[in-house]
């Protein structure tokens, strides 16, 4: 499979994404896998998600055996429309009656970021803990500025309450310890929930959704590997990258 796939549109990324995503659940489906699906926030993924719930209905034994994560968060109640889950439940999870026990929430905008951020992490050791388990599939989203899931360059993963949210943190890298971060991210004055680039690289499959001629140079950039992008951390072997045709310079490919 190469690398880049160019779509002419975000209606085509979105179907053909949707039958590429249902090829891979359905693989692990039939070889008596559990799959465990990493799913991304934003606005390109919508399309896809609701043409992958048609897909799976056909499905419905092998949807209650699949595990439903959220790469990342922002800090706000699943009924905002800003919130990941919440849009992911209404495009995917909601239309196929997936169980709660499946669906493994962030629970964002109660308590405090870093809490939630260890709750999470527990519960990925739970099912990740033993190294020959890894998430089957992954699914990334990027921003214009570079940042997937809610990996920022300027970001900051934050260790304690102080008020001041850099202090006493750490600055966004590839390399942060554990398997998630509460972070805050300066640019959006907004603090996030992520899993670390370090569990995410776990991933046996990893795609990259990414529509709009907004991010064209930013996705030069990173298909070229550029570190200063956290979405170039991402950017492994085995990562495709699905793309409309605004997105991409196809000459440089």
């Amino acid at each position: 499979m190469e690398k880049v796939h160019v779509f002419a549109d975000l209606e085509e990324l979105s179907d053909q994404a949707a039958q590429i995503l249902f090829a891979a659940i359905e693989d692990d489906l039939s070889a008596g896998k559990e799959p465990a699906v990493i799913l991304a926030g934003g606005t390109t993924p919508n399309g896809c998600y609701q043409k992958l719930a048609e897909l799976l209905k056909s499905f419905p034994d092998g949807c209650s055996k699949t595990h439903w994560y959220f790469g990342d968060e922002r800090w706000v109640g699943t009924e905002s429309k800003e919130s990941n889950e919440g849009m992911i439940r209404s495009n995917l999870l909601t239309p196929l009656n997936i169980a709660e026990e499946r669906i493994h929430s962030w629970q964002a905008g109660m308590g405090s970021p870093i809490g939630r951020a260890r709750q999470y992490e527990e519960i990925l050791k739970q099912h990740f803990e033993d190294p020959g388990k890894y998430p089957d599939l992954l699914i990334l989203g990027m921003g214009e500025d570079g940042h997937t899931a809610s990996l920022f360059a300027d970001g900051w993963a934050m260790r304690g309450g102080a008020p001041d949210p850099t202090r006493d943190a750490m600055p966004m890298s590839a390399n942060l310890p554990g398997l998630t971060a509460a972070v805050y991210a300066p640019r959006v004055q907004s603090f996030r929930l992520t899993m670390t680039a370090a569990f995410l690289k776990r991933s046996r499959r990893i795609f990259f959704l990414v529509s709009g001629e907004n991010k064209r140079e930013t996705l030069s950039r990173v298909l070229k590997g550029d570190e200063e992008l956290p979405a170039s951390w991402m950017n492994l072997e085995h990562t495709r990258f699905l793309v409309t045709r605004d997105t991409v310079d196809t000459a440089r490919l």
